[in-house]
């Protein structure tokens, strides 16, 4: 990311959040960093603002932070590996108490961590993981579950049938939930007697890449059974070439994340069923942890967010 835009977003967050500040007593005394004496600041490194539910979790980490009266210096990774690695890096020259990273790859961030842990600024990883152990806690989910409550549902729905054809929608290849995902969907499904994969693609996590995607699949393969998607843009994206095709009553959709989109789907019957994994929570939880990280507190290595299955049967409990 080019440092006029991250000086933007800087000269941003005087207007928008200087007067915030949690004050009293509740501030750290020995901490300054980027937003003086009494206030906590955070950086924040985005996966990609334009994906629904990475908007649902900034805007509930955004929320935490302004109960908590935390100064918040959010940068758009876009979904590119440089944009994370040099907002990290400015993070560490502003003097940010606190960064949360939503990692775009379980790889490529690790010199990033590095950077953190040896400018002694403790690093939060919300959502997706790098292979990095040099982080403070991680808040989010246990993704290779979601690939796995995917795989479950599929065994028993095609129990007894001889053959499954099945087509994948892979997030950004080397993204830890694409890899964990997949892990858990091949444990609990994938090797059963039967079942076959016609193809499996990266959609990137893009809704228009999984609806593109699908239309070249639909041509190549007279039948498909499952689809299974690692989330839900996608499988709405693909839903999209499905109904076009006429092809609905044929192919089970499975999505991940249980957005807005995808429950009224599966409300209106299209998609088969997502597994809901709590945004809203996640963004919270990475700020409440930020802010004792920040107060010198004690915290845990990890914070689990179960995932759920959404059926048509229980949709409505997650409106």
């Amino acid at each position: 990311m080019k440092k006029k835009m991250i000086l933007v977003l800087a000269a941003l967050l005087v207007l928008t959040l200087g007067a915030c500040g949690n004050g009293g007593n509740d501030a750290p005394d020995e901490g300054n960093g980027a937003g003086g004496d009494d206030t906590i600041v955070v950086g924040y490194a985005a996966l990609n603002l334009s994906n629904e539910f990475v908007r649902v979790m900034t805007d509930a980490l955004d929320q935490k932070a302004e109960e908590l009266g935390v100064d918040v210096i959010t940068i758009d990774g876009e979904d590119v590996i440089e944009n994370q690695v040099a907002a990290v890096e400015d993070f560490i020259a502003m003097g940010v108490d606190v960064i949360i990273l939503n990692p775009i790859d379980a790889e490529a961030l690790n010199p990033s961590v590095d950077a953190a842990y040896e400018a002694g600024i403790p690093l939060i990883l919300m959502n997706t993981f790098t292979t990095n152990p040099n982080y403070v806690s991680y808040v989010g989910s246990s993704n290779i579950v979601s690939g796995r409550i995917q795989g479950d549902y599929l065994a028993e729905r095609f129990e007894g049938q001889d053959e499954i054809y099945v087509v994948i929608l892979r997030g950004v290849l080397g993204h830890s939930a694409e890899i964990e995902r997949f892990e858990g969907l091949s444990e609990t499904f994938l090797h059963l007697p039967g079942v076959n994969v016609l193809a499996d693609q990266t959609g990137n996590w893009a809704r228009e890449e999984g609806m593109r995607i699908m239309e070249d699949w639909l041509q190549a393969y007279p039948r498909i059974d499952v689809l299974a998607s690692q989330n839900d843009e996608m499988a709405l994206g693909a839903l999209e070439a499905i109904i076009a095709a006429g092809r609905l009553d044929e192919i089970v959709v499975l999505g991940i994340d249980a957005i807005a989109d995808a429950l009224t789907s599966i409300e209106n019957g299209e998609m088969t069923a997502s597994v809901f994994q709590d945004a809203a929570g996640q963004g919270s939880s990475a700020m409440e942890v930020a802010v004792r990280v920040a107060r010198g507190e004690t915290v845990n290595r990890e914070y689990d967010i179960p995932f759920i299955l959404v059926t048509p049967e229980n949709v409505a409990d997650f409106r």
